[in-house]
């Protein structure tokens, strides 16, 4: 008998889909997992005078599953890269730390004297700390433009601040959804049982969801689609690379900014849920006589989601819905140790803004739906930025 509180999880990416990269994998910090290997069977259709079933017969191998947790930083970092069919994530930028960098309010800019900052900042989320005379100009910034001496941005309302201060900016790297299909392998090691451990090879990303709810901490959930799924009687991935140890993020003080319809801090609003879905339609591909899928094949990247906020006379979301025009959507997440994640959107359509009363002692809600689409300008549909403290 096992108990769940003594499973352990690891994966690993594959150089081949479907077989074990060999040597030793990464621990995964899961709340739940309902991986299973399905086996199809038909029914002999022979029909007989006793009225019975003459063979069941096996006709597919569909190992499939989710995977779900919270979202502390760095956890589920290559799974998020997965599920973008990213190229992986970009090279992190070195952090800028002088006292010769200012702030100016007429352009919104940061402005460096040595021209310490990189051009190839643009477009990328930053944070700013060390500002003591103008608190205000720390914080969670998008970057409109760059030069190596001036960063114009947006998110934050500058206030003029002359140099002198010990400055320290920081700036994203991040993943583009794009068309590079990963595979790995995802192994069960049930610690109570000496000689278990359940092998799951040829797993590529179905679908991810993300939910942010009030009072609860951020989750994700990973669903999969798998070529094999095979009991061994010892690990196969080695002496696994340690999870991070980095606390959860909550929705109650680690949502710093949300930003709906622009990047700009006009733009910043408030939410009471929200949820993300992308998805890859994931179809098998099989062969006849073939034991397993040769492989998966992906369809169109889809994203879409839920977001609900409380009803105004001002609620400008309601008229964006009724002009059937694109908006944009943005949620920033910081957490104690400030690590940041920024899940943007910028391209994006109401499907739904419904504002009802639906009982006594109730306020009315902005409970809405929205899909999205590739930026015409910007070039894609969904970017993750991440910042490490």
């Amino acid at each position: 008998m096992s108990n769940a509180d003594q499973v352990a999880f690891r994966y690993q990416e594959e150089v081949t889909y479907g077989t074990l990269a060999g040597g030793n994998g990464v621990a995964l910090r899961l709340t739940s997992e309902s991986i299973v290997p399905d086996q199809p069977t038909v029914r002999s259709q022979e029909i007989n005078s006793t009225r019975e079933t003459t063979s069941i017969q096996q006709v597919g191998n569909d190992p499939s599953g989710s995977v779900g947790g919270e979202l502390p930083y760095g956890a589920f970092d290559d799974f998020l890269d997965w599920l973008l069919y990213s190229t992986g994530w970009s090279a992190p930028a070195a952090a800028v730390t002088n006292t010769n960098i200012s702030a100016q309010a007429s352009d919104n800019s940061i402005n460096s004297a040595s021209s310490g900052f990189d051009t190839g900042w643009a477009g990328r989320w930053i944070k700013i700390s060390g500002f003591t005379g103008t608190t205000a100009n720390n914080g969670i910034a998008y970057v409109v433009s760059a030069t190596t001496a001036k960063l114009v941005i947006s998110g934050i309302t500058l206030v003029n601040d002359s140099a002198g201060e010990s400055v320290t900016i920081k700036a994203s790297d991040r993943i583009t959804n794009g068309t590079t299909q990963t595979s790995f392998s995802f192994e069960k090691a049930f610690g109570d049982l000496t000689n278990e451990f359940h092998v799951i090879t040829g797993c590529v990303l179905e679908s991810g969801s993300f939910n942010l709810a009030l009072r609860n901490l951020v989750s994700a959930t990973f669903n999969i689609q798998a070529k094999n799924y095979t009991p061994y009687t010892s690990t196969q991935m080695g002496t696994p690379t340690a999870a991070p140890t980095t606390d959860s993020i909550n929705t109650r003080s680690h949502v710093p900014k949300i930003f709906v319809g622009g990047r700009a801090t006009a733009n910043i609003g408030k939410a009471r849920d929200i949820s993300i879905t992308m998805g890859n339609n994931i179809r098998r591909r099989e062969n006849i006589g073939d034991t397993s899928v040769e492989s998966m094949g992906a369809g169109q990247f889809a994203v879409s989601g839920t977001f609900q906020s409380y009803f105004t006379a001002s609620s400008s979301i309601l008229s964006v819905f009724q002009a059937n025009t694109y908006t944009s959507l943005a949620i920033v997440l910081q957490d104690d140790a400030g690590n940041v994640y920024v899940i943007d959107i910028p391209s994006i359509k109401w499907s739904r803004c419904a504002n009802v009363a639906n009982a006594l002692n109730s306020d009315v809600i902005n409970d809405c739906a929205f899909e999205a689409r590739k930026h015409p300008t910007e070039g894609f549909t969904v970017r993750i930025h991440r910042i490490a403290a």
